[in-house]
């Protein structure tokens, strides 16, 4: 929340603009869950936001910077989530980076 999430955001834009200009494909998702307690935790919903896909689309810069926090932030499954993404990609060398707030609720 707050500066966090404004810290969050313009890391995520500057390495969008940075591999954009670099001509290097890049993929911004956000992630969140429902914010209600279970007690399974496999019961959790966990919901992901595609700011920006590897295809260039003129709003992703406007979806990254109107990004906004709900519930908690389950960094495992994003990880998951978007390394199966990155999987499926055909260049040798990839990276993922992930930006949280360092206090992921799983």
């Amino acid at each position: 929340m707050g500066q966090r999430m404004e810290a969050a955001k313009a890391a995520a834009l500057t390495l969008y603009d940075f591999c954009r200009k670099a001509g290097i494909p890049v993929l911004v998702y956000g992630h969140y869950t429902d914010g209600y307690s279970h007690n399974n935790p496999s019961e959790e919903t966990v919901y992901f936001h595609s700011c920006a896909e590897f295809a260039e689309d003129r709003n992703d810069r406007l979806r990254i910077t109107t990004m906004e926090t709900c519930g908690s932030n389950r960094d495992g499954a994003a990880l998951r989530f978007v390394a199966e993404r990155l999987s499926h990609r055909p260049e040798e060398l990839k990276l993922l980076i992930l930006v949280s707030d360092g206090q992921p609720a799983d």
